[in-house]
């Protein structure tokens, strides 16, 4: 069985990670007015995925944390969640390409960014 600091760190990278990949979707999406229906499948499965492993690691980490991490999980967490509901949007309008909402998209994406930002400057401090 895992530590409560080995499934926050594990799950701080796979938000970390989690966080690259959107801003690249974002990006891509921004130069080209669109994306496959395929990319967005292949993005919000993960990210589904990622709100899975929290809820399953959540009760093992979340006695070990402070309420300002406790909110900043929860904040990053619904980040992508939110981005995830935005991948689903726009596969009506053609069958091989989705539109995404570019600013909401952007918004969890700023989201997800300041709360990881807050939980990594949480774990150098060394706050736990």
């Amino acid at each position: 069985m895992m530590t409560a600091n080995t499934c926050k760190a594990e799950l701080m990278a796979k938000m970390a990670a989690a966080r690259a990949a959107l801003q690249c979707y974002s990006q891509l999406r921004q130069a080209k007015g669109y994306m496959s229906v395929n990319e967005g499948l292949q993005l919000r499965e993960t990210l589904l995925a990622l709100c899975n492993d929290f809820r399953d690691d959540w009760p093992a980490i979340r006695a070990d944390l402070p309420g300002s991490e406790i909110t900043d999980f929860h904040r990053a967490i619904e980040a992508v969640a939110s981005a995830s509901l935005c991948l689903l949007s726009g596969g009506h309008d053609c069958p091989a390409y989705i539109t995404v909402d570019a600013s909401k998209l952007q918004a969890c994406i700023d989201d997800l960014d300041e709360c990881l930002n807050h939980l990594e400057h949480h774990a150098e401090d060394g706050v736990t």
